[in-house]
């Protein structure tokens, strides 16, 4: 009878161990192209009015819609062309795209672009508004927010993103060169090196064209006179893209590291802001000392990874798609030199996985409306889509009634005649269906080769 027992336990423990595999299994990320023809995008943003679009920031001043990311379609005329504007080449250019929170409701849009004004470089962040033709914007619409000069012609960091709290962050870099020679991530006058938190919805400075926001009353700076109210944090060196955990409502910061440390910086939904990230008394959590410190406790970053790693970060978002269940809670990242990515897990920062020389010159990440990851590469103009191979099968059999998309690398087939009651999506090089096959109007198929050989999604009737 022990015998018995010993191997009932013994079963039920690989049983078990197993399961946990199963539902613990680690992610194969992997890219799937999904659009290209871009010029050097260096931004994506969707507009959070139900159509799926994904907007692509080009570098120049041009941004483009890809209205539907299943095919690749990208529109052949502009939603917005502001090249006359915009100084661009290098970092400089158009940086940053951030729809109203109340879109379209409220038809605006935010964009943050360097330009030059007499010789001198500055950056601007720019209301538009969107014409009677929802995929084209209003050229001559331009309304200045705010404008200020740049030292330098790098690390003007440029990224704005709406919070959970309808405000505007717009990330900041310490105006360039090297070591921030003129110390202005410690220099509370100066509104370089921060990330700033605006109300885009009133105006504290009517008399000024240049001024249309005011100033959160919550800001944690606003009762210190030496320090500029629109401050939300300050310390940082070139924060390269920005994102607001749309679960949690959690902050996320990739911030370029100089010669040692790139490094992720984290603040909890309720955090109350006032963060000094160091910069350039610390790189990362190394003591560097290039410059005066201001009074008070420096924040480290939650994650940091140095030069046998990579040398430039391109901050993403955490996953909180519907399709892949084990990226699910990952914030993902990326190195733009090395091609390194890695995803952390966002309640327990010391859990992460490296995925080695996945892709290099990743300019951007971008988040559709329903959760899904996209990336950029900045010289091929292609945009691709992070997906989960480890849940891949070989080929997909359509079973009757099935609806949603399906994935496959080898044959798409259906083993009996199938009625489908809803839109569907079939995408392979080889599509075999029984007859009779009944779909809906919105019905795409599509015959193309893919990486991923599974069934993403199924909502059976």
């Amino acid at each position: 009878m022990s015998v018995l027992v010993y191997l009932y336990e013994m079963k039920l423990s690989c049983i078990l161990i197993l399961l946990s595999q199963l539902l613990y299994a680690q992610p194969e990320l992997e890219l799937l192209e999904v659009a290209s023809g871009f010029s050097s995008p260096f931004a994506m943003a969707h507009a959070g009015d139900g159509t799926a679009r994904l907007f692509v920031v080009e570098r120049s001043g041009i941004i483009k819609i890809i209205d539907n990311i299943g095919t690749g379609s990208v529109l052949s005329t502009p939603f917005l062309d502001i090249r006359t504007k915009v100084r661009s080449g290098g970092e400089r250019g158009l940086l940053g795209l951030a729809f109203h929170p109340n879109y379209p409701a409220s038809p605006y849009f935010y964009v943050n672009y360097t330009f030059t004004d007499a010789g001198q470089l500055k950056t601007k962040v720019e209301r538009y508004s969107v014409s009677s033709d929802s995929n084209e914007a209003d050229a001559n619409s331009g309304l200045t927010v705010l404008t200020f000069d740049q030292s330098y012609p790098n690390h003007n960091g440029g990224d704005v993103k709406f919070g959970p709290d309808d405000y505007l962050y717009i990330a900041i870099g310490d105006g360039g060169s090297a070591f921030d020679p003129d110390d202005e991530s410690q220099e509370p006058t100066t509104l370089l090196g921060s990330l700033l938190r605006i109300d885009i919805n009133a105006d504290d400075f009517p008399s000024d064209p240049l001024l249309n926001y005011s100033i959160p009353n919550d800001n944690p700076f606003v009762s210190l006179p030496s320090y500029r109210d629109e401050f939300w944090a300050i310390g940082l060196r070139n924060p390269w893209r920005i994102s607001f955990d749309r679960t949690t409502g959690d902050l996320w910061i990739a911030d370029v590291g100089q010669g040692d440390r790139e490094e992720v910086n984290h603040q909890l939904a309720n955090s109350s802001g006032g963060q000094n990230y160091g910069w350039s008394c610390k790189e990362g959590t190394l003591v560097q000392n290039f410059n005066d410190c201001l009074p008070g406790t420096l924040t480290d970053p939650i994650f940091e990874y140095g030069r046998t790693e990579g040398y430039s970060i391109t901050g993403g978002f955490v996953y909180r798609g519907s399709v892949f269940e084990n990226l699910k809670g990952k914030y993902i990242v990326a190195d733009y030199g090395t091609g390194n990515f890695w995803l952390i897990n966002s309640q327990n920062f010391s859990d992460f996985q490296k995925i080695s020389s996945l892709q290099n010159l990743v300019s951007t990440f971008g988040e559709s409306e329903s959760g899904e990851l996209y990336v950029a590469h900045l010289n091929n103009g292609r945009i691709y889509r992070l997906i989960d191979a480890s849940v891949c099968e070989e080929d997909v059999t359509i079973q009757n009634h099935d609806k949603g998309i399906y994935f496959a690398y080898g044959m798409l087939s259906s083993s009996v005649p199938v009625t489908t009651l809803d839109s569907v999506t079939y995408v392979s090089p080889n599509i075999e269906l029984a007859d009779p096959f009944l779909v809906a109007n919105q019905a795409q198929f599509i015959a193309e080769s893919l990486t991923c050989r599974t069934k993403l999604r199924s909502d059976s009737n």
